[in-house]
């Protein structure tokens, strides 16, 4: 009896409270109720639960002794879900999903702040740790957010505009000490960017000098691209003077030494980890990043159109479809820095890359287009860079996956920055192996170059070196060492996971021949006048760095 009594006043005190609670919103002001919907993105309805103050008075005392890396992680990823638009329960989202009956926003907000001043005041972390680094990270972008985007909840939560600068500005301290001297903070970073700029980032060093000069010829002769353009190298070793200066005389290019940008990191910058520094340092708001061995069918800011980039303020491109036996350490890192997978992220081929029916390569970073205006997306980058600093990229990131190329999607989902690739995997464009040739059912191309198409599935960049053949890094005009033929081209429609096409390698694919089609005349042309470009325009520079 005594049992039901309890019951039922605590229901009575929960009805009390939610009833309290509606009485307070309904008697706010009418322009805090509109900010308190536009805040979640929700048009007719703000989570009533989301107004009960916290359960408990000593919730730091509580934190504390049940801290775990999961449950911090899950309160981060509930928060960014109601941040970008989640108001109950959805089990169906791409991205969000992860609210329960259990979500109280203000309780919510209590154990994430509690935890970044937790995080502020150890003043380190493992670097090594990337589950400790994701930790900080959406740390540090929930409160930039609520600082800058949403301040209402500053507000609704008490929180004075000044404690949770200061916060902000020491996360950015640990994790990301090499903004400054460039900048003051990602404050500054952001608002710096030209407002509506729209440009291209090519990476270069001396092996990929004579591929980028073709790629800017290219887009500026054969597809009448006249976007301005950015080059970054990383010191006089890597791209010596004269080329420097062979690049700069091209039409709208600028030249700079990433060293310049960043120093305190980017000094050690090698390889493919300059590309997601180079994004970061740009001018341009929105940027089109392309490796600098790339050739593309049609114009490139076509991607500027596209839903999917419309949408999400960023666009990925699948890579081939790999799947190499053994261990797969990749899976185990984006788990670890993210214990609870957007759906989207979950249904990828690569979180399947323990079965046969997975990959172990997703995401294809030769072409890039993101919107660093978009706060998720320059935080996203900013994740990204970490992640290709010297120790993160040495001790962990380059030993569980291929190079940079995860870095940029597995940063979008630890975040919960909404994402999303064109759906086809890549293909290949070369010239078919004699050993299929009359078979019926397949096509097989070796030698071929990795080949992706647009969201409406038209043939729209390829790359390993444009039209030239060979190992083309180490040859010098006149003497290239000749062109590829390119005639025939393998599909791969959003991937049949019961094959592997590549064959668990990358010098073949084979597909079902009604995956496949001819490079068609208008196709022919181009590769034609890429090729010409090659014969006539690239002249031989020298690559001794200057004393």
């Amino acid at each position: 009896m005594k049992l039901k009594m309890k019951k039922a006043n605590a229901v009575q005190a929960i009805t009390l409270a939610t009833i309290m609670s509606l009485v307070l919103f309904v008697t706010c002001a009418p322009e805090i109720q509109k900010n308190l919907w536009q805040i979640a993105g929700h048009p007719y309805l703000l989570n009533i639960t989301a107004l009960v103050p916290p359960k408990s008075n000593d919730l730091h005392h509580e934190i504390k002794f049940k801290y775990s890396i999961a449950s911090i992680s899950r309160h981060q990823t509930q928060f960014l879900d109601f941040l970008n638009g989640e108001s109950k329960v959805n089990r169906s989202l791409a991205f969000g999903g992860s609210l329960d009956n259990t979500f109280v926003l203000a309780e919510s907000w209590q154990f994430v702040h509690t935890h970044a001043l937790a995080f502020v005041a150890n003043k380190t972390y493992d670097r090594a740790d990337f589950a400790q680094l994701a930790v900080g990270a959406r740390a540090h972008y929930i409160l930039y957010r609520v600082l800058h985007n949403e301040q209402i909840l500053a507000e609704k939560f008490d929180i004075s505009i000044s404690s949770l600068q200061d916060t902000v500005t020491r996360l950015e301290q640990m994790l990301y000490p090499w903004i400054m001297p460039s900048y003051s903070g990602v404050r500054e970073l952001q608002t710096s960017l030209g407002k509506g700029s729209v440009g291209i980032v090519i990476t270069v060093g001396n092996k990929y000098f004579y591929v980028a000069q073709h790629l800017i010829l290219s887009l500026r002769t054969v597809l009448n691209v006249t976007l301005p353009v950015e080059i970054y190298y990383t010191g006089k070793y890597d791209l010596s003077s004269a080329r420097v200066e062979a690049l700069r005389v091209l039409p709208n290019v600028e030249v700079i030494d990433i060293q310049t940008q960043f120093p305190s990191e980017t000094v050690q910058l090698t390889g493919w980890a300059i590309k997601a520094w180079a994004l970061l340092a740009s001018r341009f708001e929105t940027v089109l990043f392309m490796d600098a061995d790339i050739a593309f069918f049609t114009d490139p800011t076509a991607a500027l159109s596209s839903p999917l980039f419309l949408k999400n303020r960023l666009l990925f491109f699948h890579d081939r479809k790999l799947h190499h036996p053994g261990s797969y350490p990749g899976i185990q890192l984006l788990k670890d820095m993210n214990p609870h997978l957007s759906n989207y992220g979950a249904n990828t081929l690569f979180a399947r890359s323990h079965t046969i029916r997975g990959t172990t390569n997703e995401l294809e970073s030769g072409f890039l287009v993101l919107d660093k205006e978009n706060t998720g997306v320059l935080f996203s980058l900013l994740l990204a860079a970490k992640m290709n600093s010297k120790l993160e990229r040495d001790q962990v990131l380059y030993r569980k996956v291929h190079g940079d190329k995860e870095s940029f999607w597995f940063a979008t989902e630890t975040l919960r920055v909404p994402y999303a690739f064109v759906p086809d995997y890549s293909g290949a464009i070369g010239f078919q192996d004699g050993s299929l040739r009359n078979n019926n059912q397949f096509i097989r191309i070796c030698e071929g170059k990795p080949l992706h198409l647009d969201e409406n599935r038209n043939p729209f960049w390829f790359h390993a070196g444009s039209v030239l053949f060979g190992d083309y890094r180490n040859a010098e005009p006149p003497n290239f060492y000749g062109f590829s033929p390119l005639i025939d081209m393998i599909f791969q429609y959003e991937y049949n996971d019961t094959d592997d096409l590549w064959g668990g390698g990358t010098s073949c694919i084979t597909q079902n021949r009604k995956q496949s089609g001819k490079v068609n005349d208008a196709q022919a042309k181009i590769i034609e006048a890429y090729r010409e470009i090659f014969r006539k325009d690239i002249k031989k520079v020298s690559s001794l760095p200057s004393r």
